[in-house]
């Protein structure tokens, strides 16, 4: 049986998007900072890796999104644990759920485990898996439509950007949360291109949440780099990483 670490905490202010909700990203940064602390709750804090000369980096975050609202102030409870270690790379699991329980977020992070120096693959240590119990038996995270319509001829919006500073996180190169933040702006902006700009849909029957994500992180943006991100409607497709977000499109009630 794998050690759950469990973390409560309340939404703040800077967690929430211009909805009033917690944003997708936020989510994101809850699982990073719940995978932090439950590290450093089976021996393995930050003065550890630093000491030790290692860390983990993130390679596949899958996450399954329900539609409920979280505002400011809520109470939440995060669930984490390791599932399963295999030689250099390792998947946690997270379970994000409102103080009653309410699911909010099903997720699984695929992490590789590197010599900070080096930045090569390192076998994870014996007794850092042994202290970390993993167990296989994971439910399967469901992030597929199964009533969609396909779209055979989808439009295509391609946007640029540069790597801002502010983006890096303390091994120097983007936040792997900061990849959903460009995806949602890109998914804007080719929504914008034809003629549903973000006024639209508060002024419209028609609504848009998150549903889920799958993103793949091939390699390291830096500083001052120049990524590009393809969307398509109504899946988006990142290059640098490369991934799907997917988002239901629905009619509010009246």
């Amino acid at each position: 049986m794998s050690k759950i670490y469990s973390w409560r905490f309340h939404v703040r202010s800077y967690d929430l998007d211009v909805t009033g909700r917690v944003s997708p990203a936020s989510f994101l940064r809850f699982f990073e900072e719940g995978a932090i602390q439950g590290s450093a709750a089976n021996g393995y804090d930050l003065k550890w890796y630093e000491t030790h000369k290692r860390l983990w980096v993130i390679r596949k975050m899958t996450a399954r999104f329900y539609d409920v609202p979280t505002g400011y102030g809520d109470e939440l409870e995060l669930q984490t644990w390791v599932s399963d270690v295999r030689r250099v790379q390792s998947n946690r699991e997270y379970d994000l759920r409102t103080a009653s329980g309410q699911r909010l977020v099903r997720a699984r992070g695929n992490w590789a485990f590197l010599n900070s120096e080096t930045m090569q693959l390192e076998r994870v240590p014996a007794e850092v898996t042994e202290n970390f119990q993993p167990d296989s038996d994971v439910e399967t995270i469901e992030t597929g439509i199964t009533d969609g319509t396909v779209i055979d001829d989808p439009v295509l919006y391609t946007s640029e950007r540069r790597v801002q500073r502010h983006e890096l996180d303390t091994a120097g190169h983007v936040n792997n949360t900061n990849y959903l933040v460009w995806v949602e702006q890109a998914l804007i902006n080719s929504l914008r291109a034809v003629g549903w700009p973000p006024e639209r849909f508060t002024s419209s029957e028609f609504s848009m949440q998150p549903f889920s994500t799958e993103i793949d992180y091939h390699r390291s943006a830096l500083d001052d780099n120049r990524s590009g991100s393809l969307p398509a409607l109504p899946k988006l497709v990142m290059i640098a990483p490369r991934g799907t977000t997917r988002f239901d499109m629905a009619r509010q009630a009246n």
